[in-house]
């Protein structure tokens, strides 16, 4: 199996997936993309991929460091193998923590996963202005195998 290729349909399908306005991260946004992703794979890499969700629990996937750990709200594996990190923000109060805290722990995923990726919900009360250093941060990210996804 192809990593990339497993990399490149997870992105594609967190771009492109109907969303709703939700009220908890981890109860209804980590749940129905989990859903969306397991049976988009599932068709197309039959009993080769997994989603775990890192809620609770001992056994999470995760990246110790500096006498702490950082867990991705998501991990994909393929044939048993860690390809790739989700971070899962819901930003209803503040976009620009969102990204600065997604952004930070995408980079720290790469560490352990071969690809690691940010997902936004963007329910906060502004919307993003574009503007000349966009184009310049995901070019930078993406370099390093990190793209961030912001939706509304």
């Amino acid at each position: 199996m192809n990593s990339e290729r497993l990399y490149q349909v997870v992105l594609k399908t967190l771009e492109t997936i109907p969303l709703a306005e939700y009220e908890n991260e981890e109860r209804q946004l980590q749940p129905y993309l989990r859903e969306k992703l397991c049976n988009v794979l599932e068709t197309l890499f039959p009993g080769k991929c997994g989603v775990k969700m890192s809620i609770g629990g001992k056994k999470r996937p995760r990246v110790d460091l500096f006498g702490t750990n950082f867990w991705p709200d998501m991990e994909v594996s393929m044939d048993g193998k860690p390809i790739l990190a989700i971070e899962v923000k819901l930003a209803k109060k503040s976009l620009a923590a969102a990204i600065s805290g997604t952004i930070g722990q995408c980079i720290l995923y790469k560490l352990k996963y071969e690809h690691a990726l940010g997902f936004i919900k963007n329910q906060a009360r502004t919307s993003p202005q574009y503007n000349e250093y966009d184009g310049k941060l995901r070019d930078m990210l993406n370099g390093l195998k990190v793209p961030l996804i912001i939706r509304s």
